[in-house]
């Protein structure tokens, strides 16, 4: 890279890192769990306390590359939980620089800043930047992969074989971190095995392959073996699985968006009207098809696949009793969704044409590379889906930026037209600003909520309250529980205690914090906690319930 790129990748890698940091300062979220890292950072805290992997029933991924990772600096700076998180931050940062450089072989640096900018604004990936969740690292080590597989096409003779074996190992690091990041490698091996034509390469490359499935199958073997890893869960019905597959279609589409807008001078003429119009029928028929799922389940229908986008915050449901204030209103989620379908039906027009024109146009390495992982990546996730039903939005970060980079880097289809510069010009305005605002309503009140929750628990137990009698909400019971989930939750026990039961081994819950009034069992009303909101106007309520008072 040119000077000017190294500084932009690393303005890029240090503006994320430091935005992220910031956010988690000034909410007070620098010591709290977020989302499911209260688990990690225990098996964390174990594995520096006794050298040996210690896990707790919590998260079926293999995880074992993110809790070597973090030890290091354990050792160097102390047991702290904002260790855990500089950990995650230091790959985010290499991540993000590896993001550019990918974008940069085949992109502008306006281009490249943009492509990697479309997978930032996408709610929780800058946030996850200053936590321990695994999504993050796993999500940077496959940028890794493809950036220095990338690097490997594009050198000769021994350069090339060393980048490609630094390639398998990072791709092996991500696969033992999340499962679905094999999809990396993956497309290293299969654009590199077609590249290169000569026996000696192929026979390599096999070899590389053959290596990469070996420890990959050897680790996995191993991991499932260990006590206290959490078992997958039962193959869901294929109604169910089929409507996980469709929501994270849209929900792509949507985090497509502002590639399609930016790129819009670039597809807007068609090349093949004939395959752009039956994709975009293919297209109407996803988008049509999710409420019909939903009403034949007899489910309401979400459209998108959530977890971090949805509209009453990141990880907004994951309360024992009460509902999380909604972040985003009605109109806005209307407009999200809109987005989405219309975003999905464009893309899948622009996936049909593609694959009509493919065998005759020319394809760069650098893009037959990132099409393969997109390949890759939506064959793990439809995998993860029908066998084990797992898929949360942040799942689809790494098919996001691959995806981006397809749209932004295809070649430029001749136009005249300055109507279509005039109106790209608008809507990529207009998209930027909603998916902006978007993400940031969704990072600073989810910190916001997070925040204050913990202090109000943390208030509770300077008043008197033993930490393991408390409910604040499941990244507190699980960070003070005293004994390994074990999952399943007997429907005919209070769910309340039955949870305490489970996570803690007890069945004594006397504080209980929650986000809205609950009038059953919870017990008597002790205060009321006002806690403040960004950009939605007014402050929002938490109530603090004795049950033994």
């Amino acid at each position: 890279m040119s000077r000017t790129d190294r500084l932009v990748a690393v303005g890029l890698a240090l503006g994320t890192v430091l935005l992220s940091w910031a956010l988690a300062v000034a909410a007070g979220t620098t010591d709290v769990p977020r989302t499911d890292d209260w688990g990690f950072a225990r098996e964390a805290f174990d594995l520096h306390r006794t050298g040996h992997l210690q896990f707790i029933f919590w998260g079926p991924m293999t995880i074992v590359g993110h809790l070597l990772w973090a030890q290091p600096f354990l050792a160097v700076f102390g047991p702290h939980r904002w260790v855990l998180s500089l950990s995650t931050s230091v790959l985010v940062a290499a991540g993000v620089v590896a993001a550019y450089s990918l974008a940069r072989r085949r992109l502008s640096t306006l281009g490249a800043a943009t492509s990697v900018g479309v997978l930032l604004v996408f709610p929780g990936v800058v946030r996850d930047a200053a936590t321990y969740m695994s999504d993050p690292p796993a999500l940077s080590l496959q940028l890794i992969t493809l950036a220095v597989g990338a690097a490997a096409l594009g050198a000769a003779d021994r350069r090339r074989w060393v980048l490609f074996s630094v390639s398998m190992a990072t791709g092996f690091w991500a696969f033992s971190i999340r499962e679905l990041a094999v999809a990396a490698p993956a497309a290293v091996l299969i654009t590199m095995f077609l590249v290169d034509r000569t026996r000696l390469s192929r026979v390599r490359v096999a070899g590389g392959g053959a290596l990469l499935a070996l420890a990959c199958a050897t680790l996995w073997i191993w991991h499932r073996g260990l006590t206290g890893v959490e078992r997958y869960r039962g193959r869901p019905p294929i109604a169910d699985s089929v409507v996980l597959i469709v929501s994270a279609t849209l929900t792509v589409g949507l985090a497509l968006a502002p590639a399609l807008a930016f790129s819009v001078r670039r597809w807007w003429p068609p090349r093949h009207r004939r395959a752009r119009a039956s994709g975009a029928a293919v297209g109407v028929a996803i988008v049509a098809g999710r409420p019909w799922l939903a009403g034949h389940l007899g489910q309401h229908n979400w459209w998108l696949v959530g977890d971090y986008l949805q509209a009453d915050g990141i990880n907004g449901g994951k309360l024992l009793l009460g509902w999380r204030p909604i972040v985003l209103h009605d109109a806005l989620w209307q407009v999200l969704v809109g987005i989405a379908c219309l975003s999905t039906v464009v893309c899948a027009a622009l996936v049909t044409e593609w694959i009509i024109l493919r065998p005759s146009e020319p394809s760069e390495p650098v893009l037959r590379l990132v099409g393969w992982h997109v390949g890759a990546s939506v064959a793990t996730l439809a995998v993860a889906a029908v066998v084990n039903g797992a898929m949360y939005d942040r799942y689809l970060w790494p098919l996001v930026f691959s995806s981006s980079l397809l749209l932004l880097g295809r070649r430029a289809t001749p136009s005249d037209s300055s109507r279509v510069i005039a109106a790209a010009q608008v809507v990529s305005a207009l998209v930027t600003v909603v998916a902006v605002g978007t993400s940031a309503l969704l990072t600073l009140n989810s910190a916001a909520f997070d925040a204050a929750r913990w202090q109000a628990a943390t208030e509770a137990v300077d008043a008197g309250t033993m930490a393991t009698e408390l409910d604040g909400g499941m990244e507190w019971d699980g960070a003070h529980s005293t004994v390994p989930n074990r999952g399943g939750v007997p429907s005919e026990v209070d769910p309340l205690v039955a949870w305490w039961t489970t996570l803690t081994g007890m069945e004594r819950v006397c504080i209980v914090v929650t986000a809205s009034p609950v009038v059953s069992t919870t017990g008597r009303l002790v205060r009321t906690v006002h806690w403040r909101t960004y950009l939605v106007g007014g402050d929002a309520v938490l109530y603090v319930y004795d049950r033994c008072g």
